[in-house]
């Protein structure tokens, strides 16, 4: 993004944007239609020479979901992660359980599931 100087350009939409002033500071400003105004006022708004807008913000990080299948043979509870571990949404983990369980018929009483939403 390039700096547009207030001589040439103000903006045109009434929001916060990344100004610069005579002192060579660089400060958040809201514009307000009319004028620049920051938010503790101790910059004063008239010696903004240029701005620009803020840059978008960070996309957040996508889900991930971890699917435990748990085998209770003779009572004994045993755990392991399904091999295919991360799936994208809640709902392709659930998809992937549904096939699971339809590979397993006999075991449908033997085998339990959790799914878990991993930390991004």
């Amino acid at each position: 993004m390039e700096w547009i100087n207030v001589k040439d350009e103000l903006p045109k939409e009434s929001k916060s944007y990344w100004c610069y002033d005579q002192m060579k500071k660089q400060f958040v400003a809201v514009f307000d239609g009319g004028a620049f105004v920051t938010i503790d006022y101790e910059i004063p708004c008239y010696k903004i020479t240029h701005w620009m807008p803020l840059p978008e913000p960070p996309k957040p990080e996508p889900e991930r979901w971890l699917v435990i299948r748990y085998h209770k043979p003779s009572g004994l509870v045993t755990h392991n992660t399904v091999p295919e571990t991360i799936f994208r949404s809640e709902n392709e983990a659930m998809d992937f359980i549904k096939k699971d369980i339809a590979s397993s018929i006999g075991l449908e009483n033997e085998i339990h599931y959790t799914i878990v939403k991993v930390s991004p």
